[in-house]
């Protein structure tokens, strides 16, 4: 896959997008949708014993980031981030009732590999140890570039124990996403390079339909037929999505196959685990992007996940 295509053009797309992996990594608002009560559900994972439902005070419905930045792929500057972050928190508040809270900002410059930045940052002693890490960065082997992101899980210093445990991870483990900042929605006209070569589509780009006329918006050449999109609502709405979608995964277990509308998602969600709406026999776009291309039963397992 070309890294023109965009992580949520489409539903193939999505599926090779991101990976969820353990220990280390092996290789995404308002809305006019059908309302639900974000509270907490019992809900029944496909491998997994009913999650005791939890129903925690409003204040502690929160749930914190360390934001590190990889100097070595792009700077990316707190002011930044804490922006990112904020509207991170309003899109994961729509889907579940909790916010995210950035508790720790930290620069790394040597580069390597994305799990040797997290660990040197453990090993720093951080104050408060946080529920996850979202790392600026274009990843390992350039995935986070390539794909806009991915996700693993890493376990936190001794004693330390998540208040959100997945039933898919351990209560030891800190969720990790890896967001490549600046990664543009819905480019057009480049190909293979990194400035635009066309002004038409090409190779696959503006959802495989080449030929569409590219305009500019946030600074660069994108599909006319994606400015409207909710992920081009903002120049940072497609890193805040890719945030949460990232930090969402290890809260599924089936990988890439739980993004939205793939056949296992649809498969679980007419099995009736999650009351959210869900339209299973056709894709639907709007929905799609409201969910974070993510399967809306992933969001339940996180909300059930947390213990007070």
């Amino acid at each position: 896959m070309k890294a023109k295509l965009s992580i949520l053009s489409l539903v193939l797309a999505l599926t090779l997008a991101c990976t969820f992996g353990s220990a280390a990594p092996t290789q995404a608002p308002p809305l006019s949708r059908p309302t639900f009560d974000p509270a907490p559900t019992a809900v029944t994972p496909p491998t997994a014993a009913i999650l005791p439902a939890a129903s925690p005070p409003e204040a502690a419905r929160t749930f914190t980031l360390a934001v590190l930045v990889d100097l070595a792929s792009e700077p990316v500057r707190r002011e930044q981030a804490q922006t990112l972050v904020e509207e991170a928190s309003r899109i994961l508040f729509s889907l579940t009732g909790f916010e995210l809270a950035m508790i720790d900002f930290r620069e790394f410059s040597g580069g390597g590999a994305t799990s040797a930045i997290i660990q040197e940052y453990l090993n720093s002693a951080p104050a408060v140890i946080p529920n996850g890490i979202i790392l600026f960065s274009f990843g390992d082997d350039g995935r986070a570039k390539v794909f806009g992101g991915y996700a693993y899980t890493l376990p936190g210093p001794a004693g330390y124990v998540n208040q959100f445990v997945s039933p898919y991870a351990h209560e030891n483990d800190l969720y990790v996403g890896v967001v490549h900042f600046s990664h543009r929605y819905a480019r057009c006209g480049y190909g293979d390079s990194e400035t635009p070569v066309s002004d038409v589509s090409i190779d696959g780009e503006c959802r495989n339909q080449p030929g569409t006329a590219c305009v500019e918006k946030f600074g660069y050449s994108m599909c006319s037929n994606a400015v409207d999109d909710l992920y081009a609502s903002t120049p940072t709405y497609m890193a805040s999505s890719s945030s949460v979608h990232e930090i969402m995964h290890p809260f599924g277990h089936n990988g890439n196959q739980d993004h939205y509308f793939t056949p296992e998602c649809t498969a679980a969600m007419r099995s009736g685990i999650s009351v959210r709406p869900y339209q299973a026999d056709s894709f639907d776009k709007a929905e799609a992007d409201f969910y974070i291309n993510m399967c809306p039963f992933v969001f339940d397992n996180f909300v059930n996940s947390y213990r007070p």
